[in-house]
Protein backbone atom coordinates (compact mmCIF):
# COMPACT_ATOMS: atom_id res chain seq x y z
CA UNK A 1 0.00 0.00 0.00
CA UNK A 2 1.49 3.19 -0.90
CA UNK A 3 2.23 5.67 2.21
CA UNK A 4 0.31 7.79 4.06
CA UNK A 5 1.30 11.49 2.79
CA UNK A 6 2.70 13.99 5.21
CA UNK A 7 0.30 15.94 7.28
CA UNK A 8 1.32 20.25 6.93
CA UNK A 9 3.26 20.34 10.17
CA UNK A 10 5.08 17.40 9.20
CA UNK A 11 5.73 18.96 5.99
CA UNK A 12 7.04 22.14 7.65
CA UNK A 13 9.11 20.65 10.44
CA UNK A 14 10.89 18.44 7.07
CA UNK A 15 11.74 21.20 5.53
CA UNK A 16 12.84 23.40 8.33
CA UNK A 17 15.42 21.04 8.77
CA UNK A 18 16.26 21.11 5.05
CA UNK A 19 16.47 25.25 5.63
CA UNK A 20 18.21 24.66 8.72
CA UNK A 21 20.79 22.57 7.33
CA UNK A 22 21.57 23.78 3.77
CA UNK A 23 20.05 27.29 3.61
CA UNK A 24 17.17 28.72 1.92
CA UNK A 25 19.14 29.08 -1.39
CA UNK A 26 20.55 25.71 -1.26
CA UNK A 27 17.16 24.16 -0.80
CA UNK A 28 15.54 23.23 -3.90
CA UNK A 29 11.81 22.47 -4.56
CA UNK A 30 13.31 19.15 -5.29
CA UNK A 31 14.72 18.66 -2.39
CA UNK A 32 11.75 19.34 -0.30
CA UNK A 33 9.64 16.95 -2.92
CA UNK A 34 12.20 14.18 -1.58
CA UNK A 35 11.89 14.82 1.64
CA UNK A 36 8.51 15.29 2.29
CA UNK A 37 7.02 12.66 0.03
CA UNK A 38 5.13 14.97 -1.59
CA UNK A 39 4.68 16.03 -5.46
CA UNK A 40 5.39 19.21 -6.37
CA UNK A 41 1.35 20.38 -7.41
CA UNK A 42 0.83 19.21 -3.38
CA UNK A 43 3.72 21.76 -2.57
CA UNK A 44 2.50 24.53 -4.26
CA UNK A 45 -1.41 23.73 -3.68
CA UNK A 46 -0.97 23.57 0.51
CA UNK A 47 1.69 26.29 1.22
CA UNK A 48 1.76 28.54 -2.20
CA UNK A 49 5.79 27.72 -3.18
CA UNK A 50 8.94 27.31 -1.35
CA UNK A 51 9.05 31.03 0.31
CA UNK A 52 5.80 30.36 1.61
CA UNK A 53 7.03 27.10 3.56
CA UNK A 54 9.87 29.20 4.70
CA UNK A 55 7.56 31.45 6.03
CA UNK A 56 5.48 28.54 7.86
CA UNK A 57 8.84 27.49 9.22
CA UNK A 58 9.90 30.06 10.96
CA UNK A 59 6.75 30.85 12.49
CA UNK A 60 7.01 27.27 13.99
CA UNK A 61 10.63 27.85 14.48
CA UNK A 62 10.31 31.31 16.35
CA UNK A 63 6.76 29.63 18.40
CA UNK A 64 8.54 26.71 19.78
CA UNK A 65 11.96 28.91 20.82
CA UNK A 66 9.37 31.76 21.93
CA UNK A 67 7.52 29.13 24.65
CA UNK A 68 11.57 27.75 25.65
CA UNK A 69 12.71 31.09 26.49
CA UNK A 70 9.30 32.25 27.85
CA UNK A 71 9.87 28.46 30.57
CA UNK A 72 13.44 29.21 31.29
CA UNK A 73 13.40 32.87 32.10
CA UNK A 74 10.00 32.54 34.55
CA UNK A 75 11.60 30.10 36.20
CA UNK A 76 11.22 31.10 39.49
CA UNK A 77 13.65 28.79 41.00
CA UNK A 78 16.52 31.46 39.68
CA UNK A 79 17.38 35.02 40.06
CA UNK A 80 16.73 36.74 37.12
CA UNK A 81 20.66 36.97 35.64
CA UNK A 82 20.63 33.10 36.22
CA UNK A 83 18.04 32.66 34.01
CA UNK A 84 19.05 34.27 31.10
CA UNK A 85 22.59 32.33 31.39
CA UNK A 86 20.22 29.35 32.05
CA UNK A 87 18.97 30.20 28.73
CA UNK A 88 21.87 30.93 26.42
CA UNK A 89 23.51 27.60 27.84
CA UNK A 90 20.57 25.84 26.46
CA UNK A 91 21.02 28.05 23.36
CA UNK A 92 23.90 27.56 23.06
CA UNK A 93 23.96 23.77 23.29
CA UNK A 94 21.12 23.25 20.52
CA UNK A 95 23.05 25.04 18.50
CA UNK A 96 26.36 23.39 19.09
CA UNK A 97 24.68 20.18 18.93
CA UNK A 98 22.75 20.76 15.32
CA UNK A 99 26.44 22.39 13.81
CA UNK A 100 23.67 24.44 12.00
CA UNK A 101 23.05 27.82 14.04
CA UNK A 102 20.51 28.99 14.44
CA UNK A 103 17.78 28.79 12.06
CA UNK A 104 16.26 32.50 12.35
CA UNK A 105 19.57 34.07 12.66
CA UNK A 106 20.80 32.46 9.73
CA UNK A 107 17.78 33.68 7.71
CA UNK A 108 18.33 36.77 8.87
CA UNK A 109 21.65 37.23 7.32
CA UNK A 110 20.19 35.55 4.23
CA UNK A 111 17.43 35.89 3.09
CA UNK A 112 15.78 38.95 5.02
CA UNK A 113 18.05 41.44 2.96
CA UNK A 114 16.18 41.18 -0.23
CA UNK A 115 12.83 39.81 1.36
CA UNK A 116 10.94 42.51 3.29
CA UNK A 117 8.16 39.94 4.16
CA UNK A 118 11.26 37.40 5.74
CA UNK A 119 12.62 40.50 7.52
CA UNK A 120 9.43 41.27 9.13
CA UNK A 121 9.31 37.69 10.79
CA UNK A 122 13.05 38.02 11.55
CA UNK A 123 12.56 41.32 13.31
CA UNK A 124 8.97 40.58 15.27
CA UNK A 125 11.48 37.53 16.57
CA UNK A 126 14.38 40.20 17.70
CA UNK A 127 11.82 42.65 18.89
CA UNK A 128 9.76 40.22 21.06
CA UNK A 129 13.23 38.70 22.52
CA UNK A 130 14.75 41.63 23.75
CA UNK A 131 11.14 42.83 25.41
CA UNK A 132 10.92 39.73 27.01
CA UNK A 133 14.57 39.61 28.52
CA UNK A 134 14.27 43.60 28.89
CA UNK A 135 11.93 42.93 31.44
CA UNK A 136 13.67 40.29 33.03
CA UNK A 137 16.77 42.61 33.67
CA UNK A 138 14.51 45.32 34.78
CA UNK A 139 14.02 42.65 37.62
CA UNK A 140 17.07 42.28 38.06
CA UNK A 141 17.80 45.76 38.12
CA UNK A 142 14.94 46.30 40.82
CA UNK A 143 16.17 43.64 43.05
CA UNK A 144 19.54 44.79 43.06
CA UNK A 145 21.15 42.31 40.98
CA UNK A 146 22.14 44.24 37.79
CA UNK A 147 24.09 47.28 37.98
CA UNK A 148 21.33 50.74 38.38
CA UNK A 149 23.11 53.26 35.66
CA UNK A 150 22.58 50.42 32.77
CA UNK A 151 19.33 51.03 30.44
CA UNK A 152 18.01 47.23 30.83
CA UNK A 153 16.27 48.01 26.80
CA UNK A 154 19.97 48.49 25.79
CA UNK A 155 21.30 45.78 27.55
CA UNK A 156 18.37 43.12 26.38
CA UNK A 157 19.39 44.89 22.59
CA UNK A 158 23.09 43.88 23.17
CA UNK A 159 22.03 40.67 24.33
CA UNK A 160 20.41 40.15 20.83
CA UNK A 161 23.30 40.82 19.22
CA UNK A 162 24.74 38.60 21.44
CA UNK A 163 22.48 35.93 20.64
CA UNK A 164 23.65 36.62 16.73
CA UNK A 165 27.01 36.57 17.26
CA UNK A 166 27.10 33.21 18.97
CA UNK A 167 25.20 30.74 16.72
CA UNK A 168 27.41 32.44 13.98
CA UNK A 169 30.93 31.26 15.81
CA UNK A 170 28.74 27.90 16.83
CA UNK A 171 28.71 27.27 13.09
CA UNK A 172 31.70 27.96 12.55
CA UNK A 173 32.54 25.67 15.22
CA UNK A 174 33.45 27.42 18.25
CA UNK A 175 33.14 25.50 21.50
CA UNK A 176 30.29 25.79 23.83
CA UNK A 177 32.74 26.44 26.80
CA UNK A 178 34.33 29.62 24.86
CA UNK A 179 30.51 30.85 24.01
CA UNK A 180 29.65 30.46 27.35
CA UNK A 181 32.76 32.35 28.33
CA UNK A 182 31.25 35.46 26.13
CA UNK A 183 27.74 35.26 28.37
CA UNK A 184 29.35 35.32 31.49
CA UNK A 185 31.35 38.20 30.51
CA UNK A 186 29.01 40.13 29.99
CA UNK A 187 26.55 39.02 32.49
CA UNK A 188 29.39 40.22 34.77
CA UNK A 189 29.87 43.46 33.09
CA UNK A 190 26.07 44.74 34.34
CA UNK A 191 25.97 42.77 37.57
CA UNK A 192 26.31 44.29 40.43
CA UNK A 193 27.24 40.85 42.33
CA UNK A 194 29.26 37.95 41.63
CA UNK A 195 26.60 35.22 40.19
CA UNK A 196 26.74 31.73 41.25
CA UNK A 197 26.61 29.62 38.18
Amino acid sequence: MPSTPPGRAQTVEQATGLFWRHGYDETSVEDIVKATGLNRYAIYNQFGGKRELLLAALDGFFQQRKQTFIELLEDTSMKPLQAIRHMFASLIEQIVQSGNGCLMCNTFSDVAPKDPQVAEVCQKYQTEFTDFVGAVLKQAQAGGDMRADLDPGAAAQSLMTLKIGLAVRAKAGAPRGALLDVVDAYLNAISNTRRQK
